[in-house]
């Protein structure tokens, strides 16, 4: 068992289980739903270390003016932008699986990741599905397992493009037994 599955979270940061040392935190962005002071020190009482935020610049300036100063003067984690659109999808996915093994690699480490979008839903449930189906788990119970968590596809464009990362990992990677 993870030892931070252990950790009290708030209402806002969703750990997602993983056969890993590291913890992968899902959430919406920092400063939505909470204030943006609450979110970080969150962050750092979870001794989370890198942060991958999928939203674009211009939501970050729209959602959360507080956020985007805190990424410029933060240095207790790392911050990673890899902008999707709303409801779409990156527009490599090539370099979008290069992330996610980025980031499986973090969390192989020890590390604590931070995922997050706008609402933390869409995007971010996206990103957490491609973790999973790298860690050797299929599409269908990768997408149950991050639904039970509330986050997952949310337009067409999402779902097929799930389909096309995990048919371009099927085809690097051979799947774990047993999941």
């Amino acid at each position: 068992m993870n030892p931070l599955a252990t950790v009290p979270l708030s209402p806002f940061f969703r750990l997602l289980s993983l056969p890993c040392k590291g913890g992968l935190y899902l959430h919406a962005m920092p400063g939505r739903g909470e204030p943006v002071s609450t979110s970080l020190r969150e962050v750092a009482r979870l001794r989370i270390t890198h942060v991958v935020c999928l939203a674009m610049r211009r939501e970050i300036h729209d959602i959360s003016l507080a956020y985007e100063t805190a990424i410029h003067s933060h240095r207790d984690w790392h911050f990673d932008l890899f902008p999707v659109p709303d409801y779409g999808v990156a527009q490599d996915c090539a370099a979008y699986v290069a992330k996610v093994q980025q980031v499986v690699v973090l969390l192989d480490g020890g590390y604590s990741v931070l995922v997050h979008c706008a609402a933390g839903v869409g995007r971010t449930g996206c990103f957490a599905i491609a973790v999973l189906l790298l860690k050797g788990y299929s599409l269908e119970v990768a997408t149950m397992h991050v639904n039970a968590h509330g986050s997952g596809p949310e337009s067409r464009a999402q779902i097929d493009f799930l389909k096309a990362v995990s048919l371009q990992l099927l085809s690097t990677k051979p799947i774990e037994a047993g999941r």
